[in-house]
């Protein structure tokens, strides 16, 4: 019977730290149309060091501000004009097993539903990992205070 309970406790313990590991935002719900302060939870992974985050914005998102994340670090906001989502680029080193938190604020999409944040890690081996996490939009008051946060993560590394 000890291998099973043994089995079960290192599943459990793999999952949470997997989960812990993909880039998160954060909150995972809001209402539509507010504006927002999001935080975007990024783990360096896999041994390698983090060189650039790109976030690919939500339909309907509007930036007001972004936040540098240290003195050596840097940020662009790069507005597409081919009907293509907008996109932020921070450039910053965070060394393998480190974690940054990166902040922005936006007023969120006018509509109901999920809003996907594309996000894609950059690493110094020139490997990259895509990430999508969501915010689900819609009246705070009309959730329960128990709901399940509407967060996922896809992906692995990708070359590019």
């Amino acid at each position: 019977m000890r291998l099973p309970r043994t089995l079960a406790l290192g599943l459990a313990l793999a999952a949470a730290l997997t989960a812990f590991g993909h880039v998160t935002v954060v909150p995972v719900r809001s209402d539509k149309g507010a504006t927002q302060t999001y935080t975007l939870r990024v783990p360096s992974e896999g041994g390698r060091t983090t060189t650039g985050l790109v976030l690919t914005l939500p339909k309907g998102v509007t930036v007001l501000s972004v936040a540098i994340p240290n003195p050596e670090g840097s940020v662009a906001y790069q507005r597409k004009t081919d009907g293509e989502p907008d996109q932020i680029v921070w450039t910053l080193e965070i060394k393998p097993a480190a974690v940054v938190q990166l902040a922005l604020t936006v007023t969120n999409a006018p509509a109901d539903g999920p809003m996907i944040w594309k996000v894609t890690q950059k690493y110094t081996d020139g490997t990259s990992t895509d990430w999508t996490p969501k915010t689900t939009l819609g009246a705070l008051d009309d959730e329960p205070a128990s709901a399940a946060p509407a967060l996922g993560a896809t992906g692995g590394p990708a070359k590019k």
